[in-house]
């Protein structure tokens, strides 16, 4: 009787470890399919054009002839009907732009803080092409709460996930050796 006890609670443990191990291959599997797809996507052609566009909204805030405040109306709700969309470029305008990579930050930030991607690689593969929208993204989201709160309306979801995104990311607040975009004087 021993024997069909040990032997049973054997196949037992046996069968649960098989299980657990399955389960833990599949979710890293599946997280290292999520890192590959976000990496894939802020890589490709198509989201290039995005990236493209944030860099000319940034020069256009150097300059002066676009603020942080004009585009952040479009970021909230109810927000500023007046708010820059921008120039077109491609398919979209710069305000657009600018939303697609918003919401791609969005999509990290779920991935990362549900442990559906994996946060040192896509640091390692991200980070260099981030840093030079970390500067744009911020005034922007900053001028968003500003602007929310003084209109009694929530802040949006994403300033809090584009946060959390540069910081889990360790993007640095400015770009790499002083070369590039900088932040705005004040």
């Amino acid at each position: 009787m021993t024997e069909i006890v040990s032997a049973t609670l054997g196949a037992l443990v046996g069968g649960l470890a098989g299980l657990l191990a399955s389960l833990w291959t599949a979710r890293q599997n599946q997280r290292a399919a999520m890192t590959q797809g976000l990496v894939a996507e802020f890589l490709s052609g198509s989201f290039l054009e995005h990236r493209i566009s944030m860099e000319g909204t940034w020069r256009h805030m150097q300059m002066g002839s676009v603020t942080a405040a004009a585009l952040a109306g479009g970021f909230w709700y109810p927000g500023d009907a007046s708010y820059e969309s921008g120039s077109v470029l491609g398919s979209f305008n710069e305000h657009q732009h600018l939303e697609v990579y918003i919401g791609f930050l969005t999509k990290v930030d779920h991935a990362l803080t549900r442990g559906l991607a994996d946060q040192s690689d896509l640091s390692a593969a991200l980070s260099g092409g981030m840093v030079w929208h970390r500067c744009l993204i911020v005034a922007i989201a900053a001028e968003t709460t500003r602007q929310a709160a003084a209109a009694g309306a929530p802040v949006p979801h994403w300033v809090a996930a584009a946060t959390r995104v540069f910081n889990e990311l360790k993007i640095p607040a400015t770009p790499l050796l002083g070369s590039g975009p900088s932040a705005p004087s004040s």
